[in-house]
């Protein structure tokens, strides 16, 4: 857990319901969004740290691989909102870390996406631990899309299934309704 720093600029804090990670339930801003970032790479997750900031994420947590992540989602005193996973890591993988997170109390459904430069669109489908991916290397605007797409699934206004279409899918593709779920 040494390896795991908040670079958070603003302290946050929340009652944990059985000792685990609490996500959120209420509406979230993109300032009070909290994510953790898994990838072996510490240039990868300080990139993507920086990028977050620049959207307006105040909260990123980072993770140098899944055993890292899945000891600081079962402790307690940590708030999360959104995993980033990379799938090929030393020690834990991220598939298997993402299957061990969701079995925690209370975790079951938290958004994981996996975040990799190998992952392709029907690998990902294919497994039943992730939401979706973020392709590596992100940029801005797919990172911003998903945090516009987290900000809509917490307020209710589009369902986990919604948020996994549109994670799915290239950039500005429309939803299988015909209705893309940002304009």
């Amino acid at each position: 857990l040494n390896d795991i720093r908040n670079l958070s600029a603003s302290a946050s804090s929340s009652s944990l319901m059985s000792g685990q990670v609490a996500k959120r339930t209420l509406n979230p801003t993109l300032e009070t969004l909290s994510l953790l970032v898994v990838d072996d790479n510490e240039v990868n997750r300080l990139v993507v740290h920086r990028l977050l900031a620049k959207i307006g994420v105040k909260t990123v947590h980072l993770a140098a691989d899944g055993k890292e992540a899945h000891t600081f989602c079962a402790s307690g005193g940590n708030f999360v909102d959104c995993i980033l996973m990379d799938l090929n890591m030393p020690v834990m993988d991220g598939v298997m870390a993402s299957e061990q997170i969701r079995m925690l109390p209370n975790l079951s459904d938290i958004p994981i996406f996996a975040f990799t430069a190998v992952c392709s669109l029907s690998t990902c489908r294919g497994s039943n631990v992730f939401d979706g991916f973020v392709a590596k290397p992100c940029n801005l605007q797919s990172l911003q899309r998903l945090l516009d797409g987290l900000l809509k699934f917490y307020s209710g206004s589009c369902s986990i299934q919604d948020l996994r279409s549109l994670m799915n899918m290239p950039a500005g593709q429309k939803l299988a309704s015909g209705a893309s779920l940002f304009t």
